[in-house]
């Protein structure tokens, strides 16, 4: 980043991922504002959604801090620009925390539909801890380098975790699809809990796929830009608002379905 010739590629798609993230982070607490006023859940569910706002809420902060560091305390400076500052990776773990407390969420429910059987989720629990092993190491490997060129080292490893993110969406579904299949004759609490699955499933894949396809794009594309990084800004926002939209979506199911297992 020693020019302003590739603002655009840079600051300019960090600005506007920014702004993006923070339209959803706000649709989610309209989403969440809404739950809390019209649901009385379990514990364990309202646990998930109030983790889910703090961590989201954290990262806001977060990008909130690079962006202001990056367009406004270093925008006359070409060598602050590529320096990579802790905010920068400290957005790393706040980003997969948030999509693996939805991945886990959903993966209890299945555990539930299936009576508790463990083999069913044996591999969203293998997936699942493959990624947050992945994320570790980028975060390792991440804080000891000094320069977004010096970053762009570890884009194999950001690949891996979009690859992986995006394994455990096709698994969700694959399995929701088979208890589907498995469960056409049962009863209509088990059919209300797979719809509000298969919910989930098709939309989740599609908003988080549609942003790992972009993600590895532009890694490809601009291996050296903040592109691939502005992309993920948006990964934990798509996950928490599919879980609100899920369970806003499933009281008013419920409300008809005195049976709808919670």
């Amino acid at each position: 980043m020693s020019s302003l010739g590739n603002i655009d590629t840079t600051l300019g798609i960090a600005l506007v991922a920014r702004c993006l993230a923070s339209i959803l982070y706000g649709v989610a607490l309209a989403q969440a504002y809404y739950y809390f006023t019209n649901l009385q859940d379990p514990i364990i569910t309202q646990g998930v959604v109030i983790a889910t706002i703090l961590v989201e809420s954290a990262h806001q902060i977060i990008i909130c801090l690079s962006g202001y560091h990056y367009l406004i305390e270093s925008f006359n400076s070409h060598t602050n620009l590529d320096i990579v500052v802790w905010s920068v990776i400290a957005e790393v773990p706040l980003n997969i925390c948030a999509c693996l407390l939805v991945e886990g969420y959903f993966s209890l429910r299945i555990w539930r539909l299936t009576e508790k059987n463990i083999q069913a989720i044996t591999p969203l629990i293998i997936l699942m801890a493959s990624q947050l092993a992945l994320t570790i190491a980028f975060v390792y490997q991440g804080s000891q380098l000094s320069t977004f060129t010096d970053l762009a080292k570890l884009n194999d490893l950001s690949i891996a975790v979009d690859v992986v993110t995006l394994t455990i969406n096709i698994t969700i579904a694959t399995i929701v699809s088979v208890l589907l299949w498995q469960s056409k004759k049962g009863v209509a609490y088990m059919t209300d809990t797979l719809t509000q699955l298969i919910i989930f499933a098709i939309g989740t894949s599609v908003m988080t796929s549609l942003c790992v396809v972009a993600s590895l794009i532009t890694v490809i594309v601009l291996p050296e830009g903040s592109a691939h990084r502005a992309t993920l800004f948006c990964m934990g926002r798509l996950y928490h608002n599919a879980l609100l939209f899920n369970l806003n979506t499933r009281s008013r199911n419920c409300k008809a379905s005195p049976g709808c297992l919670e």
